[in-house]
């Protein structure tokens, strides 16, 4: 427990520093760091299931994801992801050993969980504060929905939500979680103006339910994967805590839809 405790406490610092203190250059930096170590994690689970992927697809999206984001923006992911799925089928087709299975599961981490990260990118390159504001939203309200989901579920949880992929979260601790989330998406409403930002009530509020069920989601997904290839965490980088997949898996679930809804709230914006 002491382990953990202290692992949770250096988790929080490095979002404090990256996330909370570090400007758009430090956070960029920070995600791509963040890709390619996910990345070794994914490719390692995938391995452990007795699967034999390419690395270098995964390798490849991973550092490109986060200078994509900054100097082109979307369209560039798009293309990017597109490019990386081409050449690597164009390597299979000329490959006497590569098998079509193993390009699929090579192609795996292009689908969970790159495409999450480019969406951290697209966030945290957003103009201004808006970004950081995104960002620090978003982890608020995924962190609260974990921190009320794990209490109220040790504390009430009699009804297991997933019993087959996760036999300790509840369906009590997942409403409560929701609660939490909700909570954290009116709190952060009221802090904004330390952030230099003026979001609307309504769209703090509209988001933060999505986010915290995204999140819970997210949480699972993870553990199906982990469950299918036998593995217990994705990694050991945290003692007690597991990998960087394991500390991200809400947040890259929830991130997508918190920017969907800010893009969507900022073309409805009367000129």
């Amino acid at each position: 427990m002491r382990t953990r405790i202290l692992s949770g406490i250096g988790i929080a610092l490095i979002y404090l520093f990256v996330f909370v203190l570090g400007d758009r250059t430090v956070q960029l930096c920070a995600i791509l760091v963040f890709a390619v170590i996910s990345q070794h994690e994914i490719l390692s689970a995938l391995r452990a299931g007795g699967h034999k992927p390419m690395a270098w697809p995964g390798y490849l999206n991973a550092v490109l994801l986060a200078p994509a984001a900054w100097y082109v923006g979307a369209s560039a992911l798009f293309s990017m992801y597109v490019l990386i799925i081409s050449a690597a089928f164009a390597v299979r087709i000329f490959s006497k050993t590569l098998a079509t299975e193993d390009l699929f599961w090579s192609l795996f981490s292009l689908a969970y969980p790159m495409p999450f990260y480019g969406l951290m990118a697209l966030v945290v390159s957003v103009e201004g504060p808006y970004g950081r504001a995104l960002l620090l939203y978003t982890i608020a309200v995924v962190c609260l929905t974990d921190v009320m989901a794990y209490f109220i579920g040790i504390t009430l949880g009699k009804h297991k939500l997933c019993p087959l992929l996760s036999p300790k979260k509840s369906v009590e601790g997942a409403v409560g979680g929701l609660f939490g989330g909700i909570a954290a998406g009116a709190a952060m409403y009221f802090l904004q103006r330390w952030l230099n930002v003026d979001y609307p009530l309504w769209l703090c509020l509209a988001m933060s339910p999505v986010c915290s069920v995204l999140g819970q989601i997210g949480d699972l997904a993870a553990s199906a994967i982990k469950r299918q290839m036998g593995v217990k965490d994705f990694g050991k980088i945290f003692p007690g805590h597991g990998g960087v997949l394991d500390r991200f898996d809400s947040l890259l679930f929830a991130l997508p839809a918190v920017y969907f809804i800010y893009v969507v709230a900022v073309h409805m914006r009367p000129i």
